[in-house]
């Protein structure tokens, strides 16, 4: 019910009554939530806290559905996501370095929002993802030498943004990707 609570009332017509197994784009394993899945619905609101509670979690995917606030440090816990996909909403705040901790993330997405700061360096150990977009965001300062620890990324986009600074020549590492795009930073 939290996270029912934490968006506002629009849009979903069985979010908050009964199993929330049975919730639109809620999909369970075993009475666990494995993936909650929300694109391009009309609702809005902050990501609580508690989405680390679920514990088991592989997929979360909230994309154009303007969420707001900062992304919880909590989001570090759930371990077992290889998907996570926040695109096109308005986040903000820096980025919590204990996403570092989603090792197992395949699809790492969090394009068009307004993140600030610097790029934490322990977003070098998502060497799973095939997908890393941190694309049209306010992210400032220099490139991580970690990131040229991603071996098997396919696509690889920190495009305007307001990083500055050299390229590592880490990112030379990077060779498996067929995308990769550092335009319109300073």
């Amino acid at each position: 019910m939290d996270l029912w609570n934490a968006f506002n009332q629009i849009g979903l017509a069985n979010w908050g009554s009964g199993d929330c197994c049975t919730w639109y784009d809620i999909v369970c394993q075993s009475s666990h939530v494995t993936s909650i899945s929300l694109g391009d619905v009309g609702i809005s609101g902050t990501l609580p806290d508690s989405i680390g509670n679920f514990s088991m979690l592989s997929t979360l995917e909230f994309y154009n559905i303007h969420l707001s606030g900062t992304l919880p440090n909590s989001i570090g816990g759930l371990i077992h996501l290889s998907s996570l996909q926040l695109s096109s909403n308005s986040f903000t705040g820096t980025l919590p370095s204990s996403l570092g901790s989603l090792t197992g993330v395949i699809l790492f997405d969090l394009d068009y929002n307004q993140f600030n700061g610097t790029i934490p360096a322990t977003l070098g150990n998502l060497k799973s993802a095939g997908y890393f977009n941190l694309n049209n965001n306010q992210l400032s300062g220099t490139i991580p030498d970690t990131l040229g620890n991603i071996p098997n990324v396919d696509q690889f986009d920190l495009s305007s943004n307001q990083l500055t600074g050299t390229i590592p020549s880490s990112l030379g590492n990077l060779k498996t990707a067929t995308f990769f795009n550092l335009e319109t930073n300073q």
